[in-house]
């Protein structure tokens, strides 16, 4: 049975909405399933035509999965969901939101590895705005760490990489922004 047969088919025992029918179809042809399942992630074009045949594609196909999931393997089911983004800024911009959160709750010893480790990844970029943007961002953030948790050498040496950033990055608010923290950090030794 080829691919198409088989989706075929799948479509029509899920619109008759009979369970054990699509238990059994699951189980004859399994490794025929599985072989092709990561194609029916996208619907074809006549599927596509009005949201209820879309509907209709959608409950066959996670039908399928299901069935699957409840037979021990996941893994149609998980093919689903929509992945996690191999995208570096994503992910900075994840563990930057990651590292506030924790800093938001008092956990500043938690956030420290965080930053260093993204601080790290961006530094053996080429650059470009991202880094730009969010470098700056990360040595602020892990200054603020350090400060809180009573390293005020680290602190003051994140809070001067940072605001060299902004100057180079031409971020005259992030210029004034750290230059305030280090006037603070002299103020207040």
């Amino acid at each position: 049975m080829v691919n198409h047969d088989l989706l075929e088919q799948a479509i029509a025992i899920s619109r008759r909405g009979s369970q054990s029918e699509l238990e059994s179809f699951c189980a004859e042809n399994k490794d025929e399933i599985l072989q092709v399942f990561s194609t029916w992630g996208v619907a074809p074009e006549k599927y596509r035509a009005t949201p209820e045949l879309v509907q209709i594609y959608g409950n066959a196909v996670l039908g399928v999965a299901q069935v699957f999931m409840e037979n021990g393997d996941p893994s149609l089911l998980e093919s689903l969901r929509p992945k996690e983004s191999d995208n570096p800024i994503d992910k900075w911009m994840h563990e930057l939101r990651l590292a506030g959160d924790l800093q938001s709750e008092g956990e500043f010893p938690s956030s420290i590895p965080i930053l260093e480790q993204i601080i790290a990844e961006m530094e053996q970029t080429l650059g470009g705005t991202a880094v730009n943007f969010y470098l700056p961002r990360a040595y602020g953030l892990l200054g603020t760490a350090y400060f809180n948790t009573g390293d005020r050498g680290k602190c003051i040496i994140c809070m001067e990489s940072a605001k060299q950033l902004c100057e180079e990055a031409g971020d005259e608010e992030g210029v004034r922004v750290y230059t305030e923290n280090l006037r603070f950090l002299q103020d207040n030794q």
